[in-house]
């Protein structure tokens, strides 16, 4: 094999496996941290936690927000973490889950207050930022709020019980696209299984699929329930980029 077609193979290769990085993370980051972030590692975009699962809305992440838009990124969603009222974890630390809608309003609020509009999806397909008001106060916005849907074994964070979840996870999706709100699902194909008892009816949401084997490839993906492909997935936990203690790494094509 002569050194030209070599090297068309090589480049070939490269381009099968080119994408952009991302990261998610669930801590307070500074503008400067997020600075390293894009100049160190070239992140073109971030998924900040807004919701955790002790029923209460993240209260870094409008700051972090901010300080990762002011650092030069412009693809940034948010994803919730919910509180299952029935759950192993929110019984055993008294935790007051509020309904699933009512956690997606605790969201949107929080966001409007400070100023950070979401990207709505219109009737006709296209694409308008705004507030929960419905005026655009802010230079930036969010583009998507994605809903986690992980636990241990056995049951911790959700209801051992699938149809719990289902019901609970229906509402959070119908009142997000009530407000036009672009949704995403967080999960893998384990997760689905025994979270969400492998129902049908999500795979025309985005999915985000956490795999921690550091390859920027969707090779490993098989069709699961009705999701049929990723749009990002979740290559490494606490990758320690740039000294954050709690960053992910993601890699979408």
């Amino acid at each position: 094999m002569t050194a030209f077609f070599v090297l068309v193979i090589f480049l070939v290769g490269l381009t099968a496996i080119a994408g952009e990085a991302g990261v998610d993370l669930s801590v307070a980051t500074d503008s400067d941290t997020w600075a390293c972030l894009v100049g160190k590692y070239n992140v073109n975009y971030a998924i900040i936690r807004a919701f955790r699962n002790k029923g209460l809305v993240d209260e870094n992440s409008a700051n972090t927000l901010v300080n990762a838009h002011n650092a030069g990124l412009k693809d940034l969603g948010v994803y919730m973490f919910p509180c299952i009222a029935t759950s192993t974890y929110a019984k055993s630390n008294n935790l007051e889950c509020e309904s699933a809608s009512m956690q997606v309003m605790r969201v949107v609020e929080y966001l409007t207050d400070n100023q950070i509009e979401i990207d709505r999806t219109l009737p006709d397909g296209k694409s308008v930022s705004r507030g929960l008001r419905g005026t655009r106060t802010s230079a930036f916005s969010i583009n998507r709020i994605w809903i986690d849907i992980e636990d241990e074994s056995p049951a911790k964070y959700y209801d051992a019980n699938p149809a719990v979840n289902q019901a609970f996870i229906a509402e959070m999706v119908s009142t997000l696209e009530s407000l036009q709100i672009p949704v995403g699902i967080y999960s893998t194909k384990t997760y689905w299984q025994n979270i969400m008892g492998n129902v049908n009816g999500y795979g025309k949401y985005p999915l985000w699929y956490p795999r921690y084997d550091g390859i920027d490839t969707f090779d490993f993906f098989a069709p699961f329930a009705d999701f049929q492909s990723v749009q990002i997935k979740q290559t490494a936990g606490d990758a320690g980029w740039c000294g954050i203690t709690q960053v992910d790494t993601d890699y979408r094509p």
